[in-house]
């Protein structure tokens, strides 16, 4: 029952290999929290809200959020690139995000050596009942990809927060 940092790694086993298939790209993703996982309270006194405006999804530039709202980090290794790109998560702004909604989140990458920029939205929905949170990404770009890991940043001020009971729980 305390405010934590946690990793998440996404795997698809990319093949240089020309004579075989190659792994299908990720089009949509979902992610489900352990119930008991919320979000932190705690880590809302000083955040700021990343607007439409600032992160402009479809546009080619980098996202310009405020760092009051960044809460992770993420990188991404792809076999198109000789080296992993990176860049953060963002809490969008309440409300003034693409669906509208209390909690949603950007993930924002900005490679200035490849050119590379890409901006995704994630719909945050907790479960009325449990508080157990479910982050969907959905129409995801059509980029290989061999990890992609996101790290919420821990500590006092971290975004979410470890059920309240000690035992063992998945993530899906």
């Amino acid at each position: 029952d305390s405010p934590s940092g946690l990793r998440f790694n996404l795997h698809l086993p990319q093949s240089e290999d020309p004579s075989l298939l190659a792994e299908a790209d990720l089009r949509d993703a979902v992610v489900t929290l352990p119930e008991g996982v919320t979000v932190n309270p705690a880590s809302a006194n000083g955040l700021a809200g990343c607007s439409p405006a600032q992160v402009e999804l479809n546009g080619p530039n980098p996202a310009h959020c405020p760092d009051a709202s960044k809460i992770g980090s993420v990188e991404i290794d792809t076999p198109l690139l000789d080296h992993p790109v990176k860049g953060a998560v963002y809490v969008a702004t309440q409300t003034d995000n693409p669906f509208g909604s209390l909690l949603a989140i950007y993930i924002a990458v900005d490679d200035p050596q490849s050119g590379v920029v890409v901006k995704l939205a994630g719909h945050v929905v907790p479960d009325s009942s449990t508080g157990q949170l479910t982050t969907r990404f959905d129409d995801n770009p059509q980029i290989p990809f061999e990890d992609f890991t996101v790290d919420f940043f821990d500590g006092p001020r971290a975004p979410l927060r470890t059920p309240g009971t000690c035992g063992d729980y998945t993530t899906t």
